[in-house]
């Protein structure tokens, strides 16, 4: 008995099995669910097997009841053209994706960006903002500029993914323009490219594109899985966490509890070599994972068909959107007229036109003082209204390089540095380093922060004395109260339980009177919060250090600040905390508008975003780990960002409004996270006495002591709930200041 190993749809009469996993990866399960479907028949599960192992090797179509296997086109090596009109008709206008079997050895960019000495002589000066990891998951996506002659250098020895797009001219003459394309109707429709390079494996989010995609493999090769458009609801793509296009299921991981209908989907497999494209028409869903040393690619994006002005439901609808395109294709013409052999290999700058954003990019080099000469911040040095540095290294990711990174930053001319007492943080190496260098302690800025499992005057009294002592040094200039409460997650947990911010404060106004905290002030503080402070402070707080980033302004709190003297630092300001909440990529360093005016200016995305926080008078503090990217960071002061780009800055939102208000969120988006809670009983309990909080703090504070202590079923649950409770906030109306 033959049955197609991928066509899930054919397989989902089966359903997962009974001893799958909580969570396995979509490879895995898409094995189980061939070996399951052929209910103990020895013969078909071999040829199951079989065909994942090695998909169909000629070229076919994919219809309802195929295989499961990418097409494959098979390409004549002396004459490697695909003529683009048969290209439209069979495989655009078709809505079918197809492997060109080494169609990619033909471009002149196959035989030049292989070649990495060449490159680095020739490309090396063009900078890029480098993915410090090579899978895309739920982790922090850290990143770190770099030319890209650096990156040649070290990609091989580190965990380093280049994942950006080509915005310079030399870069699109390189690439030339593959056979099917080479159309008046493609060449003008081309949007964008992105280069991927990598050393060993690499994983992508499970996810589709607005538009057409060639993925051209130049070294290594690549694991394609591929779904209908249709697939859309069964991926659950309407619960993007982030942005539209991508599923929230996590391919090395699926949760088959949280996304059961994951095998509903049907699904096309195929392995592409050095020197193949695959083609993949716009909205199809697919996850890649690459393998090779090195593994090199070339996404390119050309747009066939754009109904923009003719859709009827918002983009955030995935699937209504998805359902809506495939009508309107439908309606488009079966054919197309092109001259063979237009453009070929041409400058595809020039195919794009003059007026492109690509050809204002001619040399995008920042320029720098010589490396060995100190740089100052060429701007306001303090936060208004504070004598705050308006730039800080922010030590609490450093890990085990921080010794490195900090005598790197002093080095280079950093001389406020942000450190804390919670795990993440190392006050000792910040002393030491300190201690060593030379700077005079007056040159210096340091804030400490009360760990919130201290809270309470003498347990704040004693943690502040540690911190002294580990940072060498007989004050602070800033010492802020990290948290007004314990969480019973990450590093900010409580010992004995959570206890009042109130009497730290009155330790820590004792501390200033001695001299010993020169400033006070507070972190993730809220207005409710700072209101209440305010009724019994003797020393007011000269700051407030809280979230902040393009998308996430913290508007009622810089209100506050602004209403009563204090200034505002930002944490999180290229957005790692989308990710650590979970968010499967980093809105902030890929917001459209953000990478055009970066684009614009010459300047990377990060320094867009650090330029506007001074302009918007927000002290930042700055996570960097490399010699340039810290030294990029200080070259702020000879560019400045016109009235429009601040106004568009200051108006962005990070999706558009998928729920009408917080109510409606709760009710559709959190409804797993209730269930789980009411399961576990303790959780229900809780959330049901801390209800009537009048404030989010408050409730948030009320629940986690009422679980403290609890098992971890319990705790885990109250945690998903409140994570959701937080995501749901951002659809409260807010009104004021921008």
């Amino acid at each position: 008995m033959m049955v197609p190993l991928l066509t899930m749809a054919a397989l989902s009469v089966v359903g997962a099995a009974p001893s799958a996993p909580p969570t396995i990866s979509l490879r895995h399960f898409i094995r189980q669910q061939g070996q399951a479907s052929c209910h103990g028949d020895t013969d078909c599960a071999k040829s199951a097997q079989s065909k994942w192992s090695d998909p169909a090797n000629t070229a076919g179509s994919i219809e309802d009841d195929t295989l499961g296997s990418l097409p494959l086109v098979a390409v004549d090596d002396a004459d490697p053209f695909v003529s683009p009109s048969e290209f439209y008709r069979r495989y655009v206008r078709a809505r079918k994706p197809a492997i060109f079997r080494g169609l990619a050895k033909s471009l002149c960019v196959y035989e030049l960006w292989r070649n990495e000495t060449w490159l680095a002589e020739n490309r090396g000066y063009i900078p890029f903002d480098i993915d410090i990891r090579k899978r895309h998951g739920s982790e922090i996506q850290a990143k770190q500029i770099m030319t890209l002659s650096t990156f040649l250098e070290t990609y091989r020895n580190d965990t380093l993914f280049l994942d950006e797009p080509i915005s310079h001219t030399s870069l699109w003459d390189d690439l030339g323009l593959p056979s099917p394309l080479q159309c008046d109707f493609f060449a003008e429709r081309i949007v964008t490219a992105n280069i991927l390079w990598a050393e060993g494996e690499t994983s992508s989010y499970l996810h589709h594109d607005g538009s057409d995609n060639f993925l051209m493999v130049l070294s290594g090769s690549r694991d394609a899985l591929v779904a209908r458009p249709s697939a859309s609801e069964a991926l659950y793509a309407d619960d993007f966490v982030v942005d539209n296009g991508l599923s929230p299921i996590d391919p090395d991981a699926i949760d088959l509890a949280r996304y059961p209908r994951v095998s509903e989907v049907q699904w096309y497999h195929g392995k592409l070599k050095t020197g193949d494209i695959l083609y993949i028409p716009q909205f199809w869903w697919h996850q890649l994972r690459g393998s090779g040393s090195p593994a090199i690619a070339i996404s390119l994006w050309f747009q066939s068909f754009n109904f923009d002005a003719r859709f009827t439901v918002p983009d955030h609808e995935v699937v209504a959107t998805a359902n809506e395109f495939e009508r309107y294709v439908s309606e488009e013409p079966d054919s197309i007229v092109c001259t063979p052999g237009a453009h070929a290999f041409g400058r595809l700058a020039d195919t794009l036109g003059n007026e492109t954003e690509f050809a204002k990019l001619e040399d995008p080099r920042p320029q720098l003082p010589p490396d060995n000469t100190p740089i100052k911040i060429p701007i306001t040095t303090t936060i208004p209204k504070t004598p705050v540095p308006a730039l800080m290294l922010g030590t609490a990711r450093l890990g085990d390089r921080a010794e490195e990174v900090l005598k790197m930053a002093l080095d280079i001319g950093y001389r406020g540095f942000d450190s804390g007492a919670t795990d993440g943080y190392s006050e000792a190496t910040l002393g030491r380093v300190l201690a060593e260098s030379g700077v005079p302690r007056s040159d210096l800025f340091i804030t400490a922060k009360l760990n919130p499992k201290d809270h309470g005057y003498d347990r704040a009294l004693a943690s502040v004395r540690e911190s002294l002592a580990a940072l060498q040094t007989n004050y602070v200039d800033l010492l802020l109260i990290h948290t007004p409460a314990c969480e019973l997650q990450v590093d900010l947990i409580c010992a004995e339980g959570p206890t009042m911010w109130r009497d730290s404060w009155r330790a820590m106004e004792e501390l200033h009177a001695a001299g010993v905290a020169k400033h006070l002030g507070v972190s993730n503080f809220e207005v409710d919060e700072l209101d209440h402070l305010l009724t019994f402070a003797k020393v007011k707080p000269i700051l407030v250090q809280n979230w902040f980033d393009p998308l996430h302004r913290d508007r009622p709190v810089r209100k506050w600040c602004r209403a009563h003297g204090a200034g505002f630092q930002a944490y999180s300001l290229l957005g790692s905390v989308w990710t650590d909440e979970g968010a499967a990529v980093n809105p902030v360093l890929t917001n459209e508008r953000i990478v055009a005016i970066a684009k614009e200016q010459k300047r990377s995305p990060a320094q867009i975003i650090l330029r506007w926080a001074f302009q918007s008078g927000v002290g930042v503090l700055v996570g960097a780990q490399s010699r340039e990217h810290l030294r990029l960071d200080l070259s702020l002061g000879d560019f400045r960002l016109t009235k429009p780009d601040m106004k568009a800055l200051n108006g962005l939102s990070h999706r558009k409004k998928k729920y009408a208000d917080s109510d409606a969120c709760l009710e559709t988006h959190c409804a797993p996270s209730w269930a789980a809670c009411e399961t576990a009983h303790q959780c229900a309990v809780c959330e049901k006495s801390c209800e009537g909080d009048e404030t989010d703090a408050g409730y948030y504070s009320c629940c986690q002591s009422c679980i403290h202590g609890e098992s971890d079923e319990v705790i885990t649950a109250m945690n998903a709930l409140l994570d959701c409770y937080r995501y749901c906030l951002q659809f409260e109306p807010i009104t004021g200041e921008t």
